[in-house]
């Protein structure tokens, strides 16, 4: 059955007629199994998926920086790249010759990759100038430093997701901001040094936000919320758990617009000159 197949025209047939139905995982299995298939399945990666998302097939045990390797090597038109929790072999040096030749990536997610360093975030900032969607939560090397060295250069960011960077600070976030107003989703849970003043500027700067993550950001207090209420027209959903100093005070201003909160509403509230002042 193999053999017959492989008798079909490559790319008019095998390429565009069936290996498009295939998962990378499918494919990098019969890239195992056939040696025929390992000489063409590289080659088709290469010329025809500008998308890759390795978080399904990175856990394999033959999958390694050195596989990554040889079906990214020459490729120069990738546009999203997922490597979500991809630890045990994504490195500054298998990212770094990928980014360099790849300058069109729109979408890049890197999610737990703690391996990388401060060198490949720079880098971010230099080469991928067309990036609309960033993800690098829980990647704890990347410094405020770095992330403002991406501010500096990104103008198209839509969605951020930096979670869990314990190094980002306000003024990485102010300078993101700045530079990226159009930004529609931004994640900093688990953050511990954002405070009121980074919310200011993502509320003030941002005004097409739709989405916040501030769980866990314990800095963090009522008047965020209540600048978010008055500057954030299109926010749909803030995310405040473990907020301690965010109480329904400023809560109960966003519930009448349907805004989705992670906090169920009080059974009662008592009012003081028609402002909430203590849950019942």
């Amino acid at each position: 059955m193999i053999t017959n197949i492989l008798n079909l025209p490559i790319e008019h047939v095998i390429y565009k007629s069936i290996f498009i139905y295939l998962s990378l995982k499918e494919l990098f299995i019969l890239k195992l199994v056939n040696k025929s298939f390992s000489d063409i399945i590289p080659i088709y990666i290469r010329d025809y998926c500008v998308s890759l998302n390795l978080t399904e097939i990175s856990c394999l045990k033959r999958f390694n920086d050195a596989t990554f390797k040889s079906i990214t090597v020459s490729k120069t038109n990738l546009i999203h790249l997922i490597l979500k929790d991809c630890k045990h072999w994504v490195s500054d040096t298998c990212m770094i010759p990928l980014i360099k030749t790849n300058q069109s990536l729109q979408q890049i997610e890197i999610e737990g990759c703690y391996s990388l360093t401060n060198q490949f975030f720079f880098m971010i900032g230099d080469y991928l100038l067309h990036l609309n969607q960033l993800n690098l939560a829980f990647c704890r090397e990347l410094s405020a430093e770095a992330l403002s060295y991406i501010g500096e250069n990104l103008r198209n960011l839509r969605i951020l997701n930096v979670a869990g960077c314990w190094n980002i600070n306000d003024l990485s976030l102010q300078v993101i901001s700045i530079n990226n107003r159009n930004l529609e989703k931004i994640n900093v849970s688990s953050c511990y040094a954002i405070t009121d003043y980074a919310v200011e500027n993502i509320a003030k700067n941002c005004l097409s936000l739709k989405s916040l993550n501030l769980s866990g950001c314990w800095r963090v207090s009522n008047k965020s919320v209540i600048t978010l209420n008055e500057y954030s027209r299109l926010l749909r959903e803030i995310f405040v758990k473990d907020c301690t100093n965010i109480t329904e005070i400023s809560l109960a201003r966003m519930r009448p617009k349907k805004i989705k909160l992670d906090r169920a509403k009080p059974l009662m509230i008592l009012y003081s000159n028609n402002e909430p002042v203590m849950n019942i």
